[in-house]
């Protein structure tokens, strides 16, 4: 079932928000609002395994104020995509000794052709 606050596109020439929604510490239930956060874009299928995109590598992700353990970072305008490409975006963010990570495929197309 996809995440309804994450998009399954990039758009292409624009700058894309990427979030980091609702980051739990599963043995305490508290959430975890002063980790560091980052995210990169990889091409192709392989995920994390595949190639990073030139400058869309460990991009730093801020945390939201007052939300619950959500951050957010900008995929710039000015990273190169193909359209119709699938890419990986890859968010890892650690707090002490917890570290998780999200993954999911987009799509990168022009803004107006979809809306993700």
């Amino acid at each position: 079932m996809a995440d309804p606050a994450r998009s399954n596109f990039v758009h292409i020439g624009c700058d894309n928000d990427v979030l980091f929604d609702g980051a739990l510490n599963a043995t305490s239930g508290a959430y975890l609002n002063s980790a560091t956060c980052t995210f990169s874009l990889y091409a192709d299928n392989a995920g994390e395994n595949g190639t990073v995109v030139t400058g869309a590598s460990a991009i730093s992700m801020a945390y939201v104020a007052a939300s619950n353990g959500d951050y957010s970072g900008v995929l710039q305008s000015t990273v190169s995509l193909t359209r119709d490409a699938w890419y990986w975006i890859v968010c890892t963010l650690t707090q002490g000794n917890i570290v998780l990570v999200k993954r999911w495929a987009v799509q990168a197309v022009d803004e107006g052709i979809k809306a993700g």
